[in-house]
């Protein structure tokens, strides 16, 4: 078997828990209440895509997202209502249209971690979060290990980020501290 063909196949059983396989490397496929919808793996909009497609790219062109960026687009959805799922917001209007109006960008901070690290780390945090409860809990866009290892790596990856930020002397301490936090969410959490 061929490289190419070999990494297409593991590509596609990426998709296959959450009703979706990889149809070409530029689209999926999306089971949809029985019917079969193709969604482009693109990060870029396009426009009359069904909802969960857009729902799917949006999700992942978030998780993309610096911390920085995904805070600041935390905070605009927060502000417009949107914090919970629809089941949870209890009355409160998300003024964000359909399928935006969607996401869980509820949030428990760097739960199990010791002060001084929740702190360092709140941003990467929260946006580990949003990838745990939008591609998994909640809205199931890709409820698949290989997902949760993209959303585990690119939590480390942000919090490498802030270390890189720190005195060389510092440097080490904050990293060694980014590896423990990022080896406690691979250990303790497992996506079916």
């Amino acid at each position: 078997m061929n490289r190419i063909t070999s990494m297409s196949r593991r590509v596609a059983l990426a998709f296959v828990g959450c009703g979706l396989a990889v149809l070409s490397a530029t689209s999926l496929s999306a089971a949809t209440a029985g019917a079969s919808v193709r969604c482009s793996a693109s990060l870029a909009y396009q426009p009359g895509v069904p909802a969960r497609c857009e729902q799917f790219r949006y999700a992942r062109e978030t998780l993309a997202m610096g911390y920085e960026q995904f805070i600041a687009r935390k905070q605009d959805f927060v502000g417009s209502g949107c914090q919970f799922l629809p089941a949870q917001r209890q009355g409160q209007t998300c003024n964000k249209p359909a399928p935006y109006d969607s996401f869980d960008w509820t949030t428990d901070g760097c739960s199990q971690t010791p002060d001084t690290w929740k702190a360092v780390f709140d941003g990467p945090c929260q946006q580990h979060d949003f990838g745990y409860r939008n591609f998994h809990n909640g809205l199931r866009l890709q409820p698949t290990e290989a997902m949760r290892g993209r959303v585990d790596r690119k939590f480390l990856y942000e919090m490498g980020r802030i270390c890189k930020t720190w005195s060389l002397l510092q440097r080490a301490t904050c990293r060694t501290a980014a590896r423990a936090m990022y080896d406690a969410v691979r250990v303790a959490n497992h996506w079916p």
